[in-house]
């Protein structure tokens, strides 16, 4: 399993090289548009850094499926279009971020990704006002390129049942981002067992079933 970045901005890829290998995520190639990226397999991890070009998101993940349908593809766009891209792009890719989320948060969804879940939430399904002429021509160039409205649910709860404490949302933080219980154990300066504790206890407060689970809700919302 290889994991690639892609980018117009050079700077943008540098940075996002540095943070994957500040966490042992190996970048197998960096590039500036998916029509140079080298050759890709199932399983395989895209990030794809679109900034505010929607148009472009488009056609740069429609290539993506072309060169082969199992990416895992995590675009990363700007906030004032990410409602735009979610509704767009749910369905054809694992994850959609934010540019104003954490380096953590990135390495906790690259995580899940790689586990083979998708971290993405689709919107209502409903046409764009025709009012919205950008938005519109984007739609119809989403669904010329055989992309459907997104019909992506959440496989886990909106909230917590219970607040977290303090100690559980810093070992949710430290599952997010990758840690095995003895890596948070030691982190926090606690024991495995007392690890087990809190993240039993989470589980329960925020409604998931298993740590894979538990890191796609702290990625999403710590």
């Amino acid at each position: 399993m290889s994991f690639f970045i892609i980018s117009h901005s050079h700077m943008v890829r540098d940075i996002l090289r540095s943070t994957c290998s500040l966490r042992d995520i190996e970048i197998t190639e960096t590039c500036e548009d998916s029509s140079k990226l080298g050759a890709v397999h199932e399983g395989d991890v895209v990030v794809l850094h679109t900034g505010r070009a929607i148009d472009d998101a488009i056609d740069q993940v429609a290539h993506l499926r072309t060169l082969c349908s199992d990416l895992r593809i995590v675009v990363i766009t700007s906030d004032a279009v990410i409602t735009q891209i979610r509704d767009l792009l749910s369905d054809k890719v694992e994850a959609i971020m934010p540019e104003n989320n954490s380096d953590s948060a990135l390495i906790g969804v690259l995580a899940v990704v790689n586990e083979g879940y998708k971290v993405v939430h689709a919107l209502a399904d409903q046409d764009p006002p025709k009012t919205d002429n950008t938005r519109s021509l984007s739609l119809r160039k989403a669904r010329a390129n055989g992309m459907r409205k997104p019909i992506v649910t959440p496989f886990v709860g909106t909230k917590a049942s219970r607040p977290l404490s303090p100690r559980e949302s810093a070992v949710l933080e430290k599952l997010r981002d990758g840690g095995s219980n003895k890596d948070i154990a030691n982190d926090l300066g606690i024991c495995e067992a007392t690890v087990k504790v809190h993240l039993r206890t989470c589980f329960q407060k925020i409604g998931v079933k298993n740590r894979t689970q538990a890191a796609v809700w702290a990625a999403e919302r710590l």
